[in-house]
């Protein structure tokens, strides 16, 4: 399996944190989409693959979403877990956007599609054609072009709460929620319905999400059982506290997921290609 990964221009980088691109062989176990922060969308230029959404603490049999070849979907993990289900050869680009990146660009509020996989022609998203045979960095070119045309004005009110959103996610161990909103002179109530059209969620649940990915990337990134300095220093209570998290959005314990296919197949790799 070959990973690439790479950071766009300068002008879409607070909107856009990567592009990314998988390419591997029919059978090969691809990394997993946990509950996130942010929004992608994902474009399927290879054979036709199967997206697996299972709700977090639910037994329930996964919800499936056919990705045909050609086409792209919007998704937004929030509570759910996806996993990517291949039916031949893979190779998928991403288009991950930053937390409000997505909300900022096609003012879509994020509480209508999170934990859902819609199609961006539902979404009224009109990609540009884009032959399958693109390289990753030209197929980044052409869609970084194509970002361009949708780059939006934002008003002081709007890139406000874009700072606030920032700050949910960057500084989450570092200041309350309550302090962030005071920040932003809106009442509890009033930020509370923005933070949710711009992420989907609450800022107490973002901010916790949050938390959560920042820790599980250090883990995967150190190859080291969670440490309890680690867990403290994000923000984590003890490690009973992080185990309770860790259980809600792997839907598993640190000792079983923290594995070292895990460590080499994640979406927290380098920002350089990877053939893992």
């Amino acid at each position: 399996m070959i990973r690439y990964c790479t950071q766009p221009a300068a002008p879409l980088a607070p909107l856009i944190a990567q592009f990314w691109s998988i390419t591997a062989a029919a059978g090969t176990r691809l990394p997993d989409y946990l509950p996130g922060t942010g929004t992608e969308i994902l474009l399927n230029v290879a054979d036709d693959a199967a997206l697996l959404q299972s709700a977090a603490g639910h037994s329930a049999d996964p919800v499936r979403t056919l990705l045909r070849s050609g086409e792209a979907v919007c998704i937004c993990p929030r509570f759910s877990r996806l996993t990517i289900q291949t039916t031949g050869e893979t190779r998928l680009f991403s288009i991950r956007f930053r937390s409000a990146g997505f909300f900022s660009l096609f003012a879509i509020p994020q509480q209508h599609i999170c934990d859902q996989v819609i199609s961006t022609e539902a979404l009224g998203i009109s990609l540009p054609d884009l032959p399958s045979d693109l390289s990753h960095d030209s197929l980044a070119e052409q869609l970084q072009n194509w970002l361009y045309l949708h780059y939006p004005v934002v008003d002081n009110h709007q890139s406000l709460l874009n700072h606030a959103v920032d700050q949910l996610y960057y500084q989450h161990h570092r200041l309350s929620v309550q302090t962030i909103q005071q920040a932003t002179a809106l009442s509890e109530r009033g930020f509370q319905r923005h933070v949710k059209h711009i992420t989907g969620v609450s800022a107490k649940y973002f901010a916790r999400t949050a938390r959560f990915q920042a820790t599980l990337k250090r883990l995967l990134a150190s190859g080291q059982p969670s440490s309890l300095d680690t867990l403290l220093t994000q923000g984590y209570y003890d490690q009973s506290h992080f185990i309770r998290d860790f259980r809600h959005f792997t839907g598993t314990t640190p000792a079983r997921y923290l594995t070292d296919h895990q460590r080499r197949c994640n979406f927290y790799l380098p920002t350089t290609a990877a053939e893992l």
